[in-house]
């Protein structure tokens, strides 16, 4: 009676975890598969990442050598795609749009700033903005750290 129910215990744990275990697995396959077309689409215009994020729609890397930040975002990376070249950045900041309702605060938009030294107006990396995307994920978190990243080459 006791093996039985153990089995029995198995087999539902196993239908518990198995979707679980196949939506992580198929996010990792997909953010890899984001950074793949990051670089191709980098080494495509002369840059080659060396560090690169997916997250969402949207992938990020820098190219260490050169010193350029190449970003895309849209379905297949094929909406957006820019390469912001480090020498011509004098700041780059986190651009966070927030407010506070009731005792709760909400992001509206989360963003890398670059800018320039020629004064022409900033460049915006959009990570995320609640008007197109209903919940945040780790978009705050990659911004800092992207931020923290490129203030180290600049």
């Amino acid at each position: 009676m006791e093996i039985t129910t153990t089995i029995i215990g198995v087999i539902l744990l196993g239908f518990f975890f198995a979707p679980m275990y196949y939506v992580n697995k198929r996010s990792k396959i997909l953010n890899t598969k984001k950074q793949l077309n990051l670089k191709k689409m980098a080494l495509e215009n002369g840059f080659t990442v060396d560090d690169c994020e997916a997250f969402g729609d949207k992938a990020i890397g820098i190219d260490k050598t050169k010193l350029a930040i190449v970003f895309a975002s849209g379905k297949e990376l094929k909406d957006e795609f820019k390469i912001i070249v480090l020498g011509s950045v004098k700041k780059c900041s986190l651009n966070k749009v927030a407010r506070v309702m009731g005792h709760t605060t909400v992001i509206d938009f989360v963003g890398i700033d670059f800018w320039l030294k020629d004064n022409s107006p900033k460049i915006t990396l959009e990570l995320y903005n609640g008007e197109k995307t209903l919940q945040l994920n780790s978009e705050l978190q990659i911004a800092e750290k992207w931020v923290k990243l490129i203030n180290q080459f600049i």
